[in-house]
């Protein structure tokens, strides 16, 4: 991915565009890698098919709705404050525990746009795998999510 500083000078859809990108690659790298443990038989058909199922919905809304996976994270990950450190520091820990589906600002979001929330779904499947993933699977996952705070951060300063 480019610079920052880089990227700060693109306008909001440049931006889109690349965190839209960021987003089809780690999904096509999940799957390969929740492919791989279900072919070894760690994990269960329901992960990845809904691996799959998380892929075709993100290409649909990236082809309907270029800002919707941004703006939902921006939504649902950036505006929680505990969050975006967790990620940036690589604490497994810390969102292993959280409750997502719990956040009260959450739920207020899902009520008022009624929809299913791909990001909490993507957010669930990682967490079912996770624990299977050896630390350079760790590191992708951390370091999409990094990138992926960072471009919504910069897109959100644009509003």
């Amino acid at each position: 991915m480019n610079n920052l500083d880089e990227i700060k000078k693109l306008n909001k859809y440049e931006i889109v565009q690349i965190f839209n990108d960021q987003v089809l690659q780690f999904i096509n790298e999940l799957e390969i890698i929740v492919n791989e443990f279900y072919q070894k038989k760690i994990i269960n058909n329901v992960i990845r098919e809904d691996v799959i199922f998380y892929k075709n919905i993100a290409n649909t809304s990236i082809q309907y709705v270029h800002s919707y996976i941004i703006e939902s994270f921006g939504k649902y990950i950036v505006r929680n404050s505990e969050v975006v450190p967790a990620i940036m520091a690589k604490d497994l820990t810390f969102i292993l525990n959280y409750k997502f589906e719990n956040d009260s600002s959450l739920i207020k979001y899902k009520e008022k746009y009624k929809n299913n929330l791909e990001i909490q779904d993507l957010i669930g499947i990682i967490k079912q795998s996770i624990e299977y993933f050896n630390d350079e699977n760790k590191d992708i996952v951390f370091e999409y999510f990094q990138i992926f705070s960072q471009l919504t951060i910069i897109f959100m300063s644009k509003m």
